[in-house]
């Protein structure tokens, strides 16, 4: 069962916003890694949609909880990577 937040449509309606303002060619724009080329303002809407999730089970007899990031698109990664920022979530 997933449950979306009212922030997480608002994330994904700006990203559709950020992507329909771009013209044809500036979607077609790669960098020298073959990666599309982004402004900062689709940069961030490509970045909000790493989410968090909390995965729990309905097993009986069984209460398990875990968390779970989504997997970075490679673009992601490496932004990630040039600020220096880890998806790594300690357990508690």
């Amino acid at each position: 069962m997933t449950r979306t937040t009212p922030r997480l449509i608002g994330m994904e309606l700006l990203l559709l916003n950020v992507q329909k303002k771009l013209n044809p060619t500036a979607r077609k724009k790669r960098t020298a890694q073959n990666l599309p080329v982004h402004s900062f303002s689709t940069l961030m809407a490509d970045l909000v949609t790493i989410t968090l999730n909390t995965i729990a089970s309905k097993l009986e007899g069984a209460d398990l909880t875990f968390l779970k990031i989504t997997q970075p698109t490679p673009v992601q990664q490496k932004a990630l990577d040039l600020l220096g920022v880890s998806l790594f979530v300690p357990s508690k």
